[in-house]
């Protein structure tokens, strides 16, 4: 059934027939207007087709997932028989419009043979301008005249942003299928922890040794390894998949080996095995044993330490396999090759066939049914590597893009953290290690309600004057890795400092700016500048470089923001879990970033 979209209508309209609730949508700074078959960029008109302009709206009402050439034409052309090369034109003028580009796709993607998909944020904006500058006469040196008329409009996050920003707890491929923690530490057989595949057998001589989490093998020996059955639990045919561990390779590599092996032992090579493997050259190896069919790592594995190894595969129909060493990506490309993974064996610590065993030690091997996305890969790294990235907890990503996060230095009270990305919203949440770090534990800590958050931030501007922003935010939802902050089942808020010296304090759910400051003076986006965040029962006060910030709230002006749980309704539209961290954005995305938080604490009162 076609989807409900609103029609755009040719020719001239009166105002009485366009409706004042009609939605207006932003995707990558360009306005969509549903009232009319019209794009607008900073003022500017970008005409498009009626139906071109249809096929928009249904990919925005579909922004979470694929739409198929069939739903398109089916909403679009109601039932008119129309090419394939109709529909590819349409395509083609939206990459036009928004400056998308085929070889690099940010705003549609397309699956060939199968239909396109809309894979850049969407917001839904509100009636009300989120914040308004009004012009002001100049005024003596002595004295400056606050920035007024901050509209209490909220601009809401839409369908799409809910996706980029809040997406779904509860999703299965981030649970672990098998998961073997080896840490028994005694006896013949290693135990699955998920409870999916049968009790697995030791075979030839392996030890039992401290591992990076509780107990690991070493595997050093003839014939050393854990054999079992699978149950047909683990992912099968070309469905996607995740394989991790954490190996330590001792400093000669006899020969190629497996960390993990499983599929069918009859025969080799074959579509029907798949592993994750460390070469004699040190390279890791993931996929089949089939032509075509398996990624090497680009950077060999350092011996004598410990390093996590994860590989993922998305499967059919771009079969993209990635290999990330200790949470960062290393390698990634399309696999020529189908897997066909069948049977039920596996092995840890060498291949089906082979007798050859991983030199060294193994511990920690999981398996998910789903390629996981790089946040989590690294927020499970820097879990179970029990980082101390500021004051006992770790720096789990979330939001769109993961954030670099640099080494802490000696004389440093956190890691740093840096939107290498440049262009959208980025961030991390802290979190504290569970002790296993299982899949639904990657995610943000309760740091209490009433706290004081000290943080050195860069909001630098490029040469056309772009602004980004940075700044810590609390009391929001425990998200898990990846997921977002804004909107959703989130709450909370944001104090921002942007690169023209502005502080501005925003409401997470729902997604509304509180409260301005007036620019600092002499304000030097190019230097680091220190924030002071104290947040105590419905009232918030900042400091910047030792200063106290006055704001204007509500057309007064204090040095104490109100922050009431606005989310709370009601009706209830989210959860104050006491969870904080620090966020990026860019007022014009796609055209600043490079902003850095250091020296990020958060003590309780």
């Amino acid at each position: 059934m076609p989807t409900e979209l609103p029609k755009v209508v040719s020719g001239a309209r009166k105002n009485s027939d366009i409706s004042p609730t009609a939605p207006t949508y932003r995707i990558a700074g360009i306005e969509i207007n549903t009232s009319r078959p019209c794009l607008t960029r900073d003022g500017e008109e970008i005409p498009l087709r009626p139906k071109t302009y249809q096929v928009l709206l249904v990919l925005i009402a579909h922004c979470e997932r694929m739409v198929t050439k069939e739903e398109l034409i089916d909403n679009v052309w109601e039932g008119m028989s129309v090419t394939d090369d109709v529909l590819v034109r349409c395509i083609a003028d939206l990459r036009k419009a928004f400056g998308d580009d085929t070889k690099d796709p940010r705003i549609f993607r397309t699956f060939p043979k199968l239909g396109y998909g809309l894979i850049a944020p969407v917001e839904e904006l509100a009636a009300g301008p989120e914040l308004v500058a009004a012009p002001v006469q100049p005024d003596p040196p002595q004295r400056r005249w606050w920035l007024i008329g901050i509209s209490a409009a909220a601009m809401a996050i839409a369908a799409c942003a809910a996706y980029y920003f809040t997406r779904p707890e509860e999703v299965p491929g981030f649970l672990e299928t098998a998961w073997w923690k080896l840490d028994e530490g005694q006896g013949r057989t290693v135990t699955d922890a998920t409870g999916n595949t049968p009790t697995g057998q030791l075979a030839g001589s392996p030890t039992w040794l401290p591992g990076i989490l509780g107990q690991g093998l070493s595997l050093q020996g003839p014939g050393a390894a854990v054999t079992g059955k699978a149950n047909h639990k683990l992912p099968a045919g070309d469905s996607p998949r995740t394989i991790t561990a954490w190996i330590r390779p001792s400093s000669t590599f006899l020969d190629d080996s497996a960390i993990f092996e499983y599929g069918d032992v009859a025969s080799y090579p074959s579509a029907a095995r798949f592993s994750l493997s460390l070469r004699m050259d040190g390279l890791t190896g993931f996929g089949s044993a089939f032509k075509g069919g398996s990624l090497n790592s680009r950077h060999p594995i350092q011996a004598n330490s410990w390093h996590m190894v994860t590989a993922t595969y998305e499967g059919a129909p771009k079969r993209i396999a990635n290999i990330y060493v200790d949470g960062k990506l290393d390698s990634s490309s399309a696999l020529s090759a189908a897997a066909e993974t069948g049977g039920s064996d596996w092995a840890i610590g060498r291949f089906l066939e082979s007798k050859s065993s991983f030199n060294g030690m193994i511990d920690d091997i999981r398996v998910f049914p789903s390629a996981l996305p790089p946040a989590r890969v690294e927020a499970l790294y820097r879990c179970s590597s029990a980082l101390n990235d500021s004051s006992g907890y770790y720096f789990m990503p979330v939001l769109k893009y993961a954030p670099e996060l640099a080494a802490r230095g000696e004389k440093e009270s956190s890691a740093s953290i840096v939107n290498t990305n440049g262009n959208d919203q980025a961030g991390i949440q802290l979190a504290r290690p569970d002790g296993d770090c299982g899949g639904w534990s990657l995610r943000g800590a309760n740091v209490g309600q009433h706290i004081q958050i000290s943080v050195d931030l860069l909001t630098p501007s490029d040469a056309a004057g772009h602004i980004t922003e940075a700044g810590p935010f609390f009391r929001s939802r425990r998200a898990l890795a990846g997921e977002g902050i804004m909107g959703g089942q989130s709450a909370g808020y944001w104090v921002q400092l942007d690169s023209t010296g502005v502080v501005r304090v925003k409401c997470l759910n729902p997604w509304t700016a509180v409260a301005i400051s007036q620019p600092i003076d002499r304000f030097d986006p190019a230097q680091y500048h220190h924030m002071e965040v104290v947040a105590r029962g419905e009232a918030l006060q900042v400091q910047v470089d030792g200063t106290p910030i006055p704001f204007q709230q509500n057309s007064k002006v204090s040095a104490t923001v109100s922050i009431p749980e606005a989310w709370a309704g009601p009706p209830r539209v989210g959860k104050n879990e006491g969870a904080a961290g620090i966020a990026f954005a860019a007022r014009n995305r796609g055209a600043a970033g490079g902003q850095v938080a250091r020296n990020f604490v958060i003590k309780s009162l």
